[in-house]
């Protein structure tokens, strides 16, 4: 138990970091099919592959032109993405059985959310797979460790199969994350970035004298000859929000020695594009318009605790936003904050 703590403080901000991510994505899929039309529209496309905001969206607006006129436009519910359907699934291990076969037909959305879901399920509980035996155990241990009992049980309930022999029938996780960053999947080159700064900080941690036991230790890099710096700026192309707050989380691990405020800088920023981009982010809690001045973009409503992380002093973070802004639109990819060698 003591090094799989040890392990866990050492895992502690990344898995925050994209924990974060992944609940701002799930938040950015449950707003209105109108809302799209305030989208900056997305260069996913340039990607093999396809990002699930251009498909939902192209599924609506076909609906839409083949209403006739003078008549009422049905009510059409938004095609539900598998990574908000992950958000609701109260058993992983079923959705990712119901969506094996997506990603053996070379969906990447489902080879990264297979990767995803065993990837917290197989090691981000904290409950060793002893304790899955069944649900009267996941109670007692974690009354015993002084966990939340209602957290333990839904964790259980969620992921009790993936820690069972039959995960196997899944294939093994790590190719399914390769599969999808090989198609460019802006999604799955921004997890593999995480990856690799994890892995590269265990392996640290490993030549120090740690015993971290999480299995990227034994693998070779992931991601190969690239760095997470270049995944990084390759996946930032597409624009989707997911992967600039995902950028923004990974400032940290990014720039470990640069001083803690230019990094927060920098995060935050990347984090504002996020809402940017998408429009709006008045799901993230209370917000405030900054009165930003005449050439520093779309003013969207700043959440309360984005301003906190820079003490209120967002001056500095709106010119980063345009920094990043301008060399997004200008494709300047080796010219973005915060992913160029010098900082």
């Amino acid at each position: 138990m003591a090094i799989r703590q040890a392990h866990w403080i050492l895992r502690t901000g990344l898995l925050a970091g994209v924990a974060a991510v992944i609940a701002f994505a799930y938040w950015w899929h449950q707003k209105p099919v109108d809302r799209a039309a305030s989208l900056t529209p997305s260069t996913s496309a340039t990607h093999p592959g396809v990002s699930w905001n251009e498909t939902r969206d192209s599924k609506n607006e076909s609906s839409a032109g083949a209403v006739s006129k003078g008549k009422s436009a049905p009510v059409n519910s938004p095609p539900t993405s598998i990574r908000q359907r992950m958000k609701t699934a109260k058993d992983w291990y079923s959705l990712a059985k119901e969506i094996l076969p997506q990603a053996k037909a070379g969906n990447p959305e489902a080879q990264v959310a297979l990767f995803e879901m065993y990837r917290h399920c197989f090691d981000s509980s904290g409950i060793e797979r002893k304790y899955y035996d069944n649900v009267e155990a996941v109670r007692e241990h974690a009354i015993k460790y002084g966990l939340s009992v209602d957290d333990a049980v839904s964790q259980f309930q969620q992921c009790h199969g993936f820690n069972t022999d039959d995960a196997a029938s899944l294939g093994d996780p790590w190719d399914w994350l390769q599969k999808a960053t090989d198609t460019g999947y802006p999604i799955a080159l921004a997890e593999t970035a995480h990856e690799r700064l994890l892995q590269d900080q265990l392996k640290a941690a490993l030549r120090a004298g740690g015993s971290p036991t999480d299995p990227t230790i034994s693998l070779p890099p992931i991601g190969g000859d690239a760095t997470p710096r270049e995944l990084l700026a390759v996946a930032a192309q597409s624009a989707d929000p997911e992967v600039l707050a995902a950028i923004g989380n990974l400032q940290y691990a990014l720039h470990p020695t640069q001083p803690i405020d230019v990094t927060k800088i920098d995060s935050a920023a990347w984090m504002y594009l996020a809402c940017q981009r998408q429009g709006d982010c008045s799901g993230q809690g209370p917000t405030t318009v900054i009165n930003c001045g005449p050439n520093d973009g779309n003013c969207v409503g700043v959440p309360e605790w984005l301003l906190r992380k820079v003490n209120y002093n967002w001056a500095p973070v709106q010119e980063k936003v345009n920094q990043i802004n301008a060399a997004l639109n200008a494709k300047q990819w080796d010219q973005l904050p915060g992913l160029t060698t010098g900082g």
